[in-house]
């Protein structure tokens, strides 16, 4: 049996890719913080994507997990599937890999 919840996929993935996920009727921002969730009829509803959180996220972190895109760039593993060892403008524009400050 596989047991699937589609709140915690989409709040996983959010904080995975350190984005807003949108999945079947769950909105999850990039800390994985539940925005949206749609009742048992169709609905259209109105989200703020707060870009700037995005980009905090991307530099510093969420919720103590650390700095995915930065430890993916940072790696010690190389994939011989990325060509140039995954170097990426934007990826250099994060910054350097740093332990996340205490709230």
């Amino acid at each position: 049996m596989v047991w699937t919840n589609p709140l915690v996929i989409v709040q996983a993935t959010a904080v995975i890719f350190s984005c807003y996920i949108v999945g079947r009727s769950l909105v999850a921002d990039p800390t994985g913080n539940l925005v949206h969730q749609c009742g048992q009829v169709a609905e259209i509803f109105p989200i703020n994507v707060d870009l700037g959180l995005v980009r905090q996220v991307r530099a510093q972190g969420a919720n103590g997990l650390g700095q995915v895109l930065k430890s993916y760039r940072d790696r010690d593993v190389v994939f011989s599937t990325y060509e140039n060892n995954g170097a990426s403008a934007y990826l250099d524009s994060l910054g350097p890999l740093a332990p996340m400050a205490k709230r």
